[in-house]
């Protein structure tokens, strides 16, 4: 079974029907994997000399859901919530002999629907209107469909010689891609994704001691993102509600991976060695273009209605990019017995090579030269990673075992530094600038090719736009280097002790250390080019201690030296250390008892730090430090603008207190009904804004700040104009959180044998307490504070699912 792993680095979904057993690796990874984090093993069934299938489905509507809104809610701004419209999901599977003994079959397919509607979010009653009105008529639906079809061939060659064919090809439409509540869905992307996978494998015990394994796979996207129909460009961002309404930008990007991988295994009784490497590589193009106006707005609420325009961004689409990855690694892991001690012990050499290709990108509206560029490598990293593990049976009895790891981790690569150094990207593609529309007729007056404030527009923060210039470069010491890459440290020790037989506790202590964070700089300025400034936030009870307090450590670049550009990204510590780790506990409890009685589960709990004061207090010319949370306060933009949108300086130093998530689950067969309970329990801190598992941003609170606020500090209007404004957080990261959500699901089975048939009908009930604590909130503050902490989704309300499984 574990031969046969499906590994993968992207996009792909494999149908239960297909899945014999999901295996899960969640801490203390051995050498053969490059990240720390979970790893999903999916391994498909291979069939066998009998055919066999089953068939799952299951569906439900709004009529099975009850409504959790609350006058409270309605009080608070929430005009409805998300709800369930309708689902359902169809998932047959069929496999058997091809050649009895020698060659087997599974395959499997799935049909899935689901459309929700989107908590408070209505259509856009006129697309075209430079004012978002809703359609209170029509509700807002987030509709997604897909099919999936997939084969599994399994070929017993010779006696130790066995290889398999695993084919997946998914189609899926994510009708509405990105609706959130801040999002209007004319202005969200109609993608109808297609991706397939090939994958094969070759396990071959040579002797009883020697494992061969070895695995191909292929894999194939394209996520193509078109506007929805009856949208309008430009599309418009109300600073004010953080609502996008109209239209929105169009991309495509397929990409291929291939995958190689081989090992060899040596494992005697007490003693397991194995070696092997890894190979990748991934290619693709992306192109961004827009159909309607390369530009996009944004506004405020005006007094008295209506909108007043702020700010224009400025695109040079459309273009194209190209690029490719190439990952690959060296590893060896050996495991020993020494009388009562287990040891782990290995290490992994990880190369990372990517590169741009060549590119012929032809005049744009705001880039009107054509630009060819031939293609370069970009990143050229090495790392050797040590990974080293140890149990011990404390009493030699195997009912106590004291566990302790120390690995180290890369962290992963997307293209994102890549693709930002190709010429076509570095080129400046976008800039934004005020936009004073003084005589309300919105409509744009002014040249954005000229960097210097004329008709409506305030100074460009970049004179190379609407130039094939490029504006980045990456320090050779950080882009080809060894050692340089972001990685993390994952410390563990833990007790794990059997209490009374089939009933076992584990207490576990994490620690995670990051480093060689990334920042980029301007060269052409420096840190007394910036002059610092401080706002006194808005009174509101709802901010911590009252607000009405100084927000300082905000800087603005001089206005002499504003539009002049020239970016180097290498690693933070250049200018200063910074910090950011994690600690944490679990607590756990496993018991199979007695009458099929089950229960699994505990309580996890931890805290973030981040710390980038060193850098913040000496270099505000650097821009974009790079945690691996949300945590972090942002430094200033380094295109050398206002400070960016996000903590101020004072807020450099973050500590979150402990958030504890509380999760158990459990079965029980009742004796003379037959029928199976089972049920899942859960209580957990929401992210705040969006709606998922707790991080340790916390919700912010996006205050936009107008050149008339900012000026009686700074001394003089922003460097961006008196039509400028600065969005920032005044809410200290990790002090707002969403109200700890509780939630209660059970399960009631029956199975009835008919033969070699099993028919199971399922009742799904969800959240049967039908709480209704608020997961998501609204993150702008504005310039008035009227739509912050406006509740965005709830836990849905209770729902039933009705479904049935038959395996014949």
């Amino acid at each position: 079974g574990d031969m046969n792993r499906i590994r993968i680095g992207a996009r792909t979904n494999i149908q239960d029907g297909n899945v014999e057993e999901y295996s899960m690796q969640l801490a203390s990874q051995a050498a053969e994997f490059a990240y720390g984090g979970i790893y999903v093993n999916v391994i498909p069934k291979e069939g066998g000399n009998t055919f066999r299938g089953a068939l799952f489905a299951s569906g439900t509507n709004t009529g099975l859901q009850s409504n959790n809104l609350d006058s409270d809610l309605v009080q608070r701004g929430l005009r409805f919530p998300n709800q369930i419209k309708s689902l359902y999901d169809i998932n047959p599977s069929f496999g058997g002999p091809l050649r009895n003994n020698k060659l087997w079959f599974y395959t499997a397919a799935r049909f899935v629907n689901t459309q929700s509607y989107i908590g408070g979010l209505f259509y856009n009653a006129d697309p075209k209107s430079w004012v978002y009105t809703p359609d209170t008529s029509r509700k807002a639906v987030n509709d997604q469909r897909g099919k999936n079809e997939s084969l599994n061939l399994t070929w017993q060659a010779l006696e130790k010689h066995k290889f398999t064919l695993f084919y997946n090809n998914e189609l899926q439409c994510y009708c509405h891609f990105g609706i959130s509540p801040n999002l209007s869905p004319e202005a969200t992307l109609y993608m109808q994704s297609n991706n397939r996978l090939v994958q094969g494998t070759w396990a071959s015990p040579i002797t009883n001691k020697l494992l061969v394994d070895a695995g191909f796979s292929y894999y194939w996207n394209d996520l193509p993102r078109d506007r929805q129909p009856g949208s309008t460009e430009p599309g418009i961002t109300n600073l004010s509600t953080g609502l996008t309404y109209r239209g929105g930008g169009q991309v495509r990007n397929p990409q291929t991976i291939d995958y190689m991988r081989a090992a060899l295994s040596y494992v005697t009784g007490s003693h397991a060695l194995k070696v092997g490497f890894v190979y990748m590589y991934a290619h693709g193009r992306d192109w961004t273009f827009r159909t309607n106006g390369n530009l996009t707005y944004s506004v405020l609420n005006a007094a008295g209605g209506g909108v007043t325009p702020q700010s224009v961004t400025f695109y040079t689409t459309p273009y194209s990019n190209t690029y490719n990855m190439r990952p690959g690694s060296l590893f060896a892991q050996d495991q020993w017995k020494v009388g009562p001690l287990t040891i782990n012990a290995g290490g992994r050499l990880d190369l990372f090579r990517s590169a741009y290709g060549d590119s012929r990108v032809p005049a744009t509206e705001f880039l009107p030269t054509e630009r060819v560029y031939p293609g370069a490598e970009v990143l050229h990293w090495t790392d050797f990673s040590p990974r080293l593990g140890v149990a011990w049976d404390l009493f030699g009895n195997g009912k106590t075992a004291i566990k302790a790891s120390m690995n180290r981790y890369v962290l992963q690569e997307a293209k994102g530094n890549t693709t930002a150094l190709d010429p076509v990207l570095a080129a400046t593609n976008s800039i934004s600038r005020t936009w004073n529309d003084a005589n309300r007729d919105f409509t744009l007056q002014g040249d954005p090719l000229n960097p210097a404030a004329n008709g409506e527009l305030g100074p460009s923060p970049n004179s190379n736009f609407g130039k094939p210039t490029s504006t980045l470069r990456f320090d050779p010491a950080w882009a080809s280097g060894f050692g340089v890459r972001p990685y993390q440290w994952e410390g563990t020790v833990s007790i794990q002790h059997e209490l009374v037989p089939r009933l076992s506790v584990n207490l576990a202590y994490f620690r995670r250390i990051y480093g060689n964070f990334i920042a980029t700089y301007n060269e052409l300025v420096t840190a007394s080019d910036y002059s610092p400034y401080c706002i006194t936030a808005p009174v509101d009870a709802r901010l911590p201690g009252g607000g009405g307090s100084p927000i300082c450590g905000l800087f603005d670049l001089n206005p002499s030296k504003l539009g002049q550009v020239s970016n180097v990204r290498t690693l933070a510590s250049t200018f200063g250390e910074q910090k950011e780790h994690w600690n944490g506990f679990d607590l756990t409890l496993n018991a199979r008892l007695q009458r099929g009685i089950l229960l699994q589960g505990g309580l996890s709990t931890g805290k973030h730090m981040a710390d980038n004061c060193a850098i913040w207090s000496q270099h505000p010319n650097v821009g974009d430090a790079v945690f691996t949370s949300a945590t972090s306060p942002s430094l200033p933009t380094s295109t050398g603008t206002s400070s960016a949108s996000g903590a101020p300086a004072q807020f450099c130093h973050q500590v979150t207190p402990s958030i504890t998530q509380v999760k158990f689950l459990g079965s029980y067969e009742v004796p003379l009904a037959k029928v199976q309970v089972s049920g899942a329990f859960q209580s957990i801190v929401p992210d705040p804004t969006q709606g998922q598992a707790f991080t340790p941003m916390g919700l912010p609170a996006n205050y936009v700040a107008t050149n008339a606020v900012i000026a009686p500090s700074l001394g003089r209007n922003l460097s961006t104009g008196a039509n400028g404004t600065v969005t920032i957080n005044i809410a200290e990261p990790g002090r707002i959180y969403a109200p700890r959500a509780n939630q209660l699901d059970l399960r009631l089975a029956r199975t009835f044998t008919i033969g070699r048939t099993r028919i199971q009908p399922l009742v799904d009930f969800f959240n049967v307490l039908n709480a209704n604590p608020v997961f998501q909130f609204n993150s702008a503050y504005g310039t008035n504070g009227a739509s912050w902490k406006v509740p965005q989704s709830l836990m849905p309300g209770r729902l039933i699912r009705l479904g049935g499984q038959i395996n014949f």
